[in-house]
C-alpha cells in the first residue's frame, strides 16, 4: 500500500536531481544559507609543532544549528 506512493517519491526525486537546473540551484543554496563548501583552515601552531601542514575543514561554521 505504502510502496506505490515510496517508488513514486524516488522516481520523481531521481529525475529532478539529474537536472541541470536543479543541481545549480541546490548548489548555490548550500553555499548561501548553509555555508558550504566550508573553507579549509591552516592551523599554523599545530603545522609548527608537529613538523608539518595542518588544515583543518571547518564544518562547525556551517548554519545547520548543529553543535
Amino acid at each position: 500500500m505504502l510502496y506505490p506512493n515510496v517508488e513514486e517519491l524516488r522516481q520523481n526525486y531521481l529525475k529532478i536531481t539529474a537536472q541541470d537546473d536543479f543541481k545549480s540551484e541546490f548548489d548555490q543554496l548550500l553555499r548561501d544559507y548553509v555555508g558550504r563548501p566550508t573553507p579549509l583552515y591552516f592551523a599554523s601552531r599545530l603545522s609548527e609543532k608537529y613538523n608539518t601542514k595542518i588544515y583543518l575543514k571547518r564544518e562547525d561554521l556551517c548554519h545547520t544549528g548543529c553543535t
